[in-house]
């Protein structure tokens, strides 16, 4: 009867041991759940800083560099008229 009764112990420790693992298991699949979940919303807003950043380029790239190549000229310009203006006050 006693070897019967360290089986049984045995088996009980085991069914322990195996009901923490489950535990654990059930935890860290939670965990990882839930990181998922944060790591695809960190990831959808990062698209959308991607996006911004490409559309802000585009608009340096369409409006603000021609402006800017522009403007010497339309600046070089007002100064050839001035220069007259100045000469002619003195």
């Amino acid at each position: 009867m006693s070897r019967y009764e360290k089986l049984s112990s045995q088996i009980d420790k085991v069914i322990t041991n195996l009901d923490k693992s489950k535990m654990q298991l059930l935890k860290d699949i939670s965990m990882v759940d839930e990181l998922y979940d944060k790591n695809l919303e960190y990831h959808k807003e990062l698209e959308y800083y991607i996006v911004a950043g490409e559309l802000k380029v585009q608009e340096i790239k369409d409006k603000l560099i021609p402006e800017m190549k522009l403007k010497p000229k339309h600046q070089a310009t007002l100064l050839m008229h001035r220069r007259p203006m100045i000469m002619h006050n003195f």
